[in-house]
């Protein structure tokens, strides 16, 4: 008995998915979960994009004060080296890098902001008053340890904004 083999042609590949919209957005906000963030006005510069930091928090969109910010000290829950007049040091590069990672983006900076127009209220302060907010390895705000929501002792000149450098993940 002989048998003959045909040739077994592939199957065609489907189609790549339709990337999905995001599920949590300033103007969608169905899908929102504790923590999320989105940038308020953002300014897109090649890969780069830099806003206005709002974070997702008893339903509704709120700000985060530079108090978790301010302190040069990488260590998450750190006070060490913290001053009112200190701009994008380990704590400011600690939490952009958690913000910016939940945007989809490789990397951070912070940057003093002012969210007064945006009519959104402070909702993000520090466990204390100057604190490193974020160990930096989060996946989102939510996780930071030494971040406390609701409760502040911030005006909007000290909001924080962040640019998110890098390649979108």
């Amino acid at each position: 008995v002989q048998t003959c083999a045909l040739p077994i042609s592939p199957s065609p590949s489907p189609p790549p998915p339709s990337p999905s919209p995001p599920l949590c957005t300033l103007t969608n906000t169905r899908g929102c979960q504790q923590g999320d963030v989105v940038l308020y006005s953002p300014t897109q510069t090649g890969s780069n994009i830099k806003g206005l930091l709002l974070v997702w928090h008893n339903n509704n969109w709120g700000t985060v004060c530079d108090d978790v910010t301010d302190c040069d000290d990488p260590v998450g829950g750190g006070t060490a080296n913290c001053n009112n007049g200190y701009v994008n040091v380990a704590g400011g590069k600690n939490l952009a890098a958690v913000a910016c990672r939940a945007l989809g983006y490789t990397g951070g900076d912070e940057y003093n902001a002012n969210g007064a127009s945006s009519g959104y209220p402070v909702v993000v302060d520090g466990t204390e008053n100057h604190i490193t907010g974020c160990a930096g390895t989060e996946a989102r705000l939510s996780e930071c340890l030494w971040l406390h929501f609701d409760h502040h002792n911030c005006g909007h000149e000290e909001d924080v904004g962040v640019t998110c450098v890098g390649t979108s993940i």
